[in-house]
């Protein structure tokens, strides 16, 4: 698996664009404070881009993905 290359399924971006908000929603509504908001901030933003982009740099590394193979 090339690094860059699709490896996350619709369903998985769903999730992570999900977990996304949910995480955005907990800094909005002042649930989580201190240091820990740029914490959540931080893993929200990376489960965003990576659901809108459709790739995982981690999935790349360890050469697993959720996408449909080419063929």
């Amino acid at each position: 698996m090339k690094f860059g290359e699709n490896n996350v399924a619709m369903a998985d971006r769903t999730i992570r664009i999900a977990i996304a908000v949910i995480l955005f929603a907990f800094i909005v509504l002042k649930d989580v404070k201190g240091w820990l908001v740029y914490l959540v901030f931080i893993i929200g933003l990376i489960f965003l881009i990576t659901g809108l982009v459709g790739t995982c740099p981690l999935y790349s590394m360890f050469g697993i993905g959720t996408a449909p193979k080419k063929k």
